[in-house]
């Protein structure tokens, strides 16, 4: 009993995780200027950092974390992750891409899409393996 508590305070734990990032994420990607409490080296900080390799690897960094998240938290007790969660969260990157189309002085770059859809592949795959090699739920099959 106190083991299948352990594990519903543990998912509990990390939907809210889940919860918190994505709308983190979701903030840094649709702000116009979301390093503002930088000042003036915040704004430059951002126009050095798009359109570089650099960017690329943020965002998918970014996304590789927020699948392992969605990996964690979408695990059953004796199952796999819940793919259907990836699927979600490249809907998230490609959506909210689209979005900084409307937003100045955003802009919407299929590479930030590709690197968003990138990181959950990358980031999905770590957590499977991740479960796997630590003996937990969830580690058994990537689909």
């Amino acid at each position: 009993m106190s083991r299948l508590l352990d594990n519903a305070t543990s998912t509990r734990t990390a939907w809210i995780a889940v919860l918190v990032y994505t709308v983190v994420i979701t903030y840094l990607l649709l702000a116009p200027h979301p390093l503002w409490l930088l000042g003036a080296s915040g704004q430059d900080i951002e126009r050095t950092i798009d359109r570089t390799i650099a960017g690329f690897v943020q965002h998918v960094l970014a996304y590789a974390l927020l699948a392992c998240l969605l990996a964690w938290a979408s695990r059953k007790a004796y199952g796999t992750p819940q793919f259907s969660w990836a699927v979600l969260a490249i809907g998230h990157g490609i959506g909210t891409e689209l979005l900084q189309y409307f937003i100045p002085p955003r802009y919407c770059d299929w590479p930030d899409g590709l690197a968003n859809t990138l990181g959950v592949a990358f980031g999905w795959l770590a957590a499977v393996w991740i479960l796997r090699a630590a003996g937990k739920p969830g580690g058994e099959t990537i689909a």
